[in-house]
């Protein structure tokens, strides 16, 4: 990840896009689109959200109906490496944040 400015930045980490409007732990149904079909996707047992980028480090707890989890950052310019992951009860990995919207604030 480069980071073009420092400062203090918004991660949003989602399982689903926002126009989705579904829970992190939620499965959904096949759709189909003009492009093709996106099969339907599982549910998933996810009880937290952690987010890793340069020294910062920090989960959150997910509830059963949240659609995500903010973390605010504070990062220098240059670039980082940025891990995100979901997480079950036993603190298995289930799988990573298919999506990260950035903000800077």
């Amino acid at each position: 990840l480069e980071v073009a400015r420092a400062g203090d930045y918004e991660f949003e980490l989602r399982r689903w896009p926002r126009e989705a409007d579904a829970a992190i732990a939620a499965g959904l149904p096949e759709y189909r689109h003009a492009d093709g079909v996106f099969p339907a996707g599982v549910a998933l047992p996810v009880v937290q959200a952690r987010l890793r980028i340069a020294d910062f480090t920090q989960a959150h707890t997910v509830a059963p109906t949240d659609k995500a989890v903010t973390f605010s950052v504070q990062l220098g310019a240059g670039r980082t490496q940025l891990q995100t992951s979901f997480v079950d009860a036993t603190g298995e990995s289930l799988c990573g944040a298919y999506y990260v919207y950035v903000r800077r604030k």
